[in-house]
C-alpha cells in the first residue's frame, strides 16, 4: 500500500497560480503516473511482466485478477483509490542483476521517482505477505502496517542549502541553480518541479505574472476568491458494508468489486466537476473569462478555486448533482439510496492576497464541521429500504467563513469568541443543508431541515437584495457609484439611490449596518430594525424573523450578500 504525504501543503505553499496549478498537475493521477514510469523501468521491454491498467468501468467486463493465473506477471495493480494505491507483487528476486526482492526494488525507484518528481513530497508504504486466501484479512493487516509506517516517518525535508542562502519568496526554501524565464529569476527546486510539470501539462497556461488575481471581479476593488473544499461523507463506511456482503467471494472476485468502487468513486465525483464547469461555461458571457480553477481532483476529494461571488451557487449544483449518483454495490445493481453519495463542503472566502494554504485549512475545517452537524441524530434523514428496514442516511451540508485573519485556523475556538454573543446569541446559522437533487423517498422526514437548507439562505440573500426581479451587474454597479458620493452628503446620495432602485433593491448601506447592529447584541438590533423600516417599508428583517431563539436569522445573509451572485446553472 502506497500514500503520498503532504499533497495540501505541497500545492498551497505558495500564491502564485502558476506553482499552484504546477503543483496539481503533478498530484493529478499522481499513482498511476508514477507505477506506469517505474514498472517500464524496473522491465524494459517486457511489459508482459507487469499490470498497470486496473480501472474497470461497470460497462465494461472486469477483469479478473491476472497475477494469480498468470506464472509469468510479477506485478499487478489492484487499485488506486482513496488517496492511496495498492499493488500485488510475485514474492521472487528480481534478478541475478539485483539480487532483491521486486517489491524491495520497485520502492526504491518508486521513493527516487517521488523525490526527482516533486522534491518534497513524502511516499509512505506498507508491506504484508499474502497467500491469497481472504481479502479483509490482507486488508486489515496492511491497514495497521500502514499506521505504523506513518508514525515512524522522519519529518526532516531534502537537503535545502547551507546555514547562510538565498531563498525564495513565495516558498522560504533555498534557492537552486534553476532559473524561471517567465519571473526571470532563480526558484528553489520544489517549484522548478512544480513549473516543470506545469511546462509539460499546458503549454498555454497564463501569461508571465498571473497570479489567483485572475479570478477576481475587479482588482483592487473586489479582490475576493472562495477555496472550497468537498469530501464525500460515510464512503469508507459504505464500502465495508459492501465488502461484508462480499464474504463469501473468492480473492480475485473480491478486488474485482474494489476496483468496481473505486472507479464509481472517482468518476462520480470528477465527473460531477466537469459537469458543473460545462454549466458555468455556458452561461458566461465572455468565454475567456476564468472564474474557476481545480486545484485536487482525487475520488471524493475534491478542491477548487473559484470567483468568491459564484462559489455558493457552484458548491449548491454540486452537491445537489453528485447525489444523483451511486456507488457500485453488485452485478445486478439499481440505484440504492443506501448508496447513492452525499458529500459535505467547506468554503474559505478570502482576499486573494491571503495565504493559500491557511486559506485551504479554513475551508478544511468548514466541511469537518459540515459533517459533525450532518452526523448528528436530529440531521441525519430517515429512509426506509423495500424490504421495510429503516436507515439513517447523511446529507449535503454547506460551511463557509470569511477569512478576516490568520487566526481563523482555530476555526471553533474562533467562533466562540467572535459569533457568540454575551448574552449566549449565536450569530450564525450554518452549516446549510443541501436537500438531494431529485425527489424520492430520503425526502421523508426532513421537512424539520427546511429552515436549515441552503435553498432558505438563497432565498434570505434574495429579499436583501432584489425584490420583484433577478439584479443585473448594472444594478450593482449603480448602487456601487452612489455609495462613493460624498459622505457629508449621505443622506442626500441615499435618497437619490432610492429614487432609482425604488422598490427594487435594498442599499447595500443597510445590509452593512444591519451586521454591525447584530454583533452589538439584541437592543442593537431590534433598534436598528425600527430604523430601517421607518427608511424601506419592506425591509425584509424585522422583529418577529431577526432572531429563532438565542439565533440571528439574518447573519448569514448579511454577511454573504456582497459576495453572492444568482446565476442559473
Amino acid at each position: 500500500m502506497y500514500d503520498v504525504r503532504g499533497i495540501q501543503e505541497y500545492i498551497f505553499r505558495t500564491n502564485r497560480l502558476r506553482q499552484v496549478i504546477g503543483a496539481s498537475h503533478l498530484v493529478e493521477n499522481f499513482f498511476q503516473k508514477g507505477i506506469s514510469a517505474i514498472a517500464k523501468d524496473v522491465w524494459p521491454n517486457e511489459p508482459h511482466r507487469y499490470v498497470t491498467d486496473w480501472s474497470c468501468p461497470r460497462e465494461e467486463q472486469r477483469p479478473k485478477l491476472r497475477i494469480e493465473a498468470c506464472s509469468n506477471i510479477d506485478m499487478e495493480v489492484l487499485y488506486i483509490g482513496g488517496g492511496n494505491a495498492r499493488i500485488l507483487f510475485r514474492n521472487k528476486k528480481a534478478g541475478i542483476d539485483h539480487g532483491l526482492d521486486i517489491s524491495v526494488l520497485f520502492n526504491r525507484e518508486f521513493s527516487r521517482w517521488v523525490l526527482t518528481q516533486t522534491y518534497s513530497l513524502r511516499l509512505a508504504i506498507a508491506r504484508v505477505d499474502t497467500d491469497l486466501e481472504r481479502y479483509s484479512d490482507d486488508h486489515d493487516r496492511l491497514m495497521q502496517e500502514m499506521q505504523v509506517a506513518k508514525a515512524n516517518m522522519p519529518s526532516s525535508e531534502p537537503f535545502t542549502g547551507f546555514p547562510i542562502v538565498a531563498r525564495e519568496d513565495s516558498s522560504g526554501k533555498a534557492l537552486s541553480n534553476e532559473y524561471d524565464y517567465t519571473t526571470r529569476q532563480f526558484v528553489s527546486q520544489e517549484t522548478a518541479s512544480k513549473l516543470r510539470a506545469l511546462d509539460r501539462a499546458q503549454k498555454e497556461m497564463p501569461a508571465e505574472g498571473k497570479h489567483l488575481d485572475d479570478l477576481v471581479t475587479l482588482k483592487g476593488e473586489d479582490s475576493w476568491l472562495a477555496i472550497v473544499h468537498i469530501d464525500g461523507n460515510s464512503v469508507g463506511r459504505r464500502i465495508t458494508d459492501i465488502m461484508s456482503k462480499n464474504q463469501g467471494f473468492s480473492y480475485s472476485e473480491t478486488v474485482q468489486v474494489m476496483r468496481s468502487v473505486s472507479y464509481s468513486i472517482s468518476q462520480g465525483f470528477e465527473t460531477t466537476y466537469n459537469t458543473m464547469r460545462e454549466a458555468l461555461d455556458t452561461i458566461k458571457a465572455d468565454p475567456d473569462e476564468q472564474l474557476i480553477r481545480d486545484i485536487i481532483l482525487a475520488g471524493d476529494d475534491i478542491t477548487f478555486v473559484c470567483n468568491a461571488n459564484i462559489a455558493i451557487p457552484l458548491v449548491k449544483f454540486f452537491l445537489e448533482e453528485v447525489s444523483q449518483k451511486y456507488m457500485y454495490t453488485g452485478d445486478d445493481e439499481v440505484e440504492d439510496p443506501l448508496y447513492a453519495f452525499s458529500a459535505c463542503a467547506g468554503i474559505a472566502f478570502a482576499n486573494s492576497h491571503f495565504p493559500f494554504y491557511d486559506a485551504y485549512q479554513i475551508a478544511e475545517a468548514c466541511c469537518s464541521n459540515a459533517k459533525k452537524v450532518a452526523k448528528t441524530e436530529e440531521n441525519q434523514i430517515n429512509y426506509i429500504d423495500a424490504s421495510g428496514v429503516g436507515h439513517k442516511l447523511i446529507g449535503s451540508w454547506i460551511d463557509f467563513q470569511f477569512c478576516d485573519h490568520i487566526n481563523i485556523t482555530q476555526l471553533e475556538k474562533y467562533r466562540e469568541k467572535q459569533y457568540i454573543l454575551t448574552d449566549g446569541t449565536d450569530l450564525l446559522k450554518r452549516p446549510y443543508w443541501v436537500p438531494p437533487g431529485k425527489a424520492d423517498s430520503q425526502e421523508a422526514g426532513i421537512a424539520c431541515l427546511s429552515d436549515r437548507s441552503i435553498e432558505r439562505l438563497l432565498q434570505k440573500i434574495r429579499e436583501l437584495s432584489v425584490k420583484g426581479g433577478a439584479m443585473t451587474c448594472g444594478d450593482r454597479n449603480q448602487i456601487d457609484i452612489a455609495e462613493q458620493d460624498d459622505l457629508c452628503a449621505e443622506d442626500q446620495a441615499e435618497d437619490q439611490l432610492e429614487k432609482r432602485a425604488e422598490a427594487a433593491i435594498v442599499p447595500r448601506r443597510w445590509c452593512k449596518k444591519a451586521r454591525e447592529a447584530y454583533t452589538r447584541g439584541r437592543p442593537a438590533m431590534l433598534a436598528f430594525i425600527t430604523e430601517a423600516r421607518s427608511r424601506h417599508k419592506d425591509f425584509p428583517i424585522n422583529r418577529e424573523n431577526a432572531y429563532t431563539g438565542h439565533v440571528a436569522n439574518y447573519y448569514d445573509a448579511v454577511e454573504l450578500v456582497d459576495h453572492f451572485q444568482d446565476i442559473l446553472l
